[in-house]
């Protein structure tokens, strides 16, 4: 079975006339924001610009996943920091 879904969600943000899709924000050119292909990318100076509430992943952490993170993180920092020590000797 299929355990993924409880800790993370597909982005749904949206915000006016903009929305998140693939990571990326879309500015609707019609009063129909959901077809794609009435959208267009935003940019900043030509530059795609990412989604503020996934950061670009297209996923959101649920709660779960937020927990999953921080348990895995408490216990693979001091290991990380172990390794970039040993790369600094060498």
């Amino acid at each position: 079975m299929n355990e993924i879904p409880q800790f993370e969600t597909r982005c749904t943000y949206r915000s006016e006339k903009m929305y998140c899709w693939r990571g990326n924000l879309y500015v609707a050119r019609a009063d129909d924001d959901e077809a794609a292909d009435r959208a267009d990318p935003a940019t900043v100076e030509g530059v795609p610009v990412k989604c503020p509430a996934c950061k670009g992943k297209d996923y959101i952490l649920t709660p779960a996943g937020k927990e999953l993170v921080e348990m895995l993180w408490r216990h693979l920092e001091p290991r990380i920091v172990e390794l970039i020590d040993e790369f600094r000797k060498e």
